[in-house]
């Protein structure tokens, strides 16, 4: 006698994901430059700060000592990244995974940058940063560590200024259920195992598409 294989387990998230899809078509499927822990802020030129640097030369009954000053461009849109640099990239990897999976025409901030870049006025990135934003993608999609350890999430169109959507995520999955294993008493429920960075990534783009869809 044989026995017939169990269901698949249908995924909780397809249809949240579907709604999304549904929506993005809805809007004509715009370009979004992803912007991972970086904000699109209203600075429209670069600060620069002096950097002044005290560069000491020992010799044997000798003593050189020089003050060097240098002036370093200042990057306002920057946040703190992560601690651990393995767990920033997996959770960037896991976000960016779980949008462009969902059909998401993702567009490269750096990538932009540097072809933008060329034969302009290097001074000034917030100049270079909106003209390639404006050549290559419709939307940006911020998405910044609050220090209460959610995300804030910000779409916007870039066109008409608009606000496309705001939202936040804890990063946390929601509670699946677990299959049953032996246990010293019997059988129990297994323990469902902590999210990791990657895993945290995709919630963070399953919640970003919540937003949109809601848009």
């Amino acid at each position: 006698m044989t026995m017939d294989a169990a269901p698949p387990v249908a995924d909780p998230d397809r249809a949240a994901i579907d709604r999304f899809a549904a929506a993005y078509a809805r809007a004509g499927r715009p370009r979004v430059a992803l912007l991972w822990n970086r904000e699109l802020t209203a600075e429209v030129e670069t600060g620069h700060e002096d950097v002044a640097t005290l560069h000491v030369e020992r010799e044997p009954g000798h003593l050189d000592a020089e003050l060097r000053s240098t002036t370093r461009a200042q990057d306002s849109g920057a946040r703190a990244a992560a601690a651990d640099e393995g767990a920033d990239f997996d959770m960037e990897r896991g976000l960016a995974d779980g949008l462009s999976g969902a059909g998401v025409r993702l567009i490269d901030r750096t990538a932009i940058l540097r072809t933008g870049a060329l034969g302009a006025d290097t001074t000034n990135v917030q100049a270079i940063e909106t003209r390639a934003l404006l050549d290559k993608a419709e939307w940006t999609l911020e998405v910044v560590a609050m220090n209460d350890g959610r995300w804030r999430i910000v779409a916007r169109d870039l066109a008409s200024g608009q606000v496309v959507a705001r939202g936040v995520s804890a990063g946390r999955p929601a509670p699946r259920p677990m299959p049953w294993v032996a246990g010293e008493h019997g059988f129990v429920r297994a323990t469902a195992p902590d999210a990791g960075p990657y895993a945290v990534g995709r919630q963070i783009a399953l919640d970003a598409m919540k937003a949109l869809a809601r848009r």
